[in-house]
């Protein structure tokens, strides 16, 4: 599928604190009852603190232990030049990790920028119409948003386990933890959609290509896809695509029908004829 990059954007499984929020102090007194708010930001440190205590709670001790240091231990490197010491950071790497996330963030949309960048001098020097039809429609991008329904019980969208398996890694056997959880499976439920969504709509519809006399993917179409899972626990796709008009209740048709595959399997049929369907909004950008 050419020309289609997916990022997934950090998230925040704990939701009970974030970097910001408020922290509101109640006190009574003889003659009444009386509220009293202090808002008080939370750090990032403090933020940290409390999203390891929850993982280590569901006894991910290992995540926790390298949330709560990152950043703060790592390795001192000595410069072959100068001599100067340096201090090197280990870095945790976790989705809820808010300096990893801000600077995997700052990497992703640089190069996301410099391809949109690159994708659209090349349309404006070569324009081409590879979609149905003998006349060329104007294309431009636009940000299509679905967003999956989530259970109305809060802490549902949360459940997950922690398996511990036995694989074979250089023809050793070692112990390897894996996640299994409803964010994960939506997030996974997603791209598998995605992928059949995008087969499905005229901007990934394949086309015969008369020198090869086969099918390939049009040329004169892009999309860049992002998974992103709010602090409530709602999965939402942004994705830019760059393309021609096509109408929202066709989107939302397709995103619906395919979603439902990834999500209920053989029960796919029967939940959108008990009204299941996902949301879909599409806006030019």
């Amino acid at each position: 599928m050419s020309n289609v990059h997916t990022v997934i954007s950090p998230s925040n499984p704990t939701a009970e604190a974030r970097p910001g929020a408020s922290l509101v102090a109640t006190s009574s007194a003889t003659s009444g009852t009386v509220e009293s708010t202090a808002t008080a930001p939370l750090s990032r440190a403090r933020y940290q603190r409390r999203v390891a205590a929850a993982i280590r709670r569901r006894g991910w001790d290992r995540r926790a232990t390298a949330l709560e240091e990152c950043g703060r231990v790592g390795v001192r490197v000595q410069c072959g030049g100068c001599g100067a010491y340096y201090f090197a950071p280990r870095l945790c790497h976790a989705r809820t990790c808010t300096s990893c996330a801000s600077v995997r963030a700052q990497d992703l949309s640089g190069q996301m920028i410099a391809r949109v960048r690159s994708f659209t001098r090349r349309m404006e020097r070569e324009p081409r119409w590879d979609g149905p039809g003998p006349w060329p429609l104007s294309k431009s991008w636009k940000l299509l948003t679905v967003t999956v329904p989530a259970f109305r019980d809060f802490a549902s969208n949360f459940d997950a386990e922690l398996v511990r398996e036995r694989c074979e890694v250089d023809g050793q056997q070692v112990d390897r933890e894996r996640v299994r959880g409803v964010l994960r499976d939506r997030a996974e439920a997603v791209r598998r959609a995605f992928r059949g969504a995008w087969r499905r709509l005229p901007w990934g519809r394949q086309v015969h290509d008369a020198e090869t006399h086969s099918k390939r993917s049009r040329r004169d179409t892009a999309c860049f896809l992002g998974v992103e899972v709010s602090p409530n626990g709602v999965v939402h796709v942004h994705a830019a695509v760059f393309g021609e008009f096509v109408e929202q209740r066709e989107l939302e048709r397709v995103w619906s029908e395919e979603l439902a595959k990834a999500l209920f399997g053989e029960q796919a049929q029967r939940e959108l004829e008990h009204g299941w369907r996902a949301r879909v909004d599409i806006r030019a950008i």
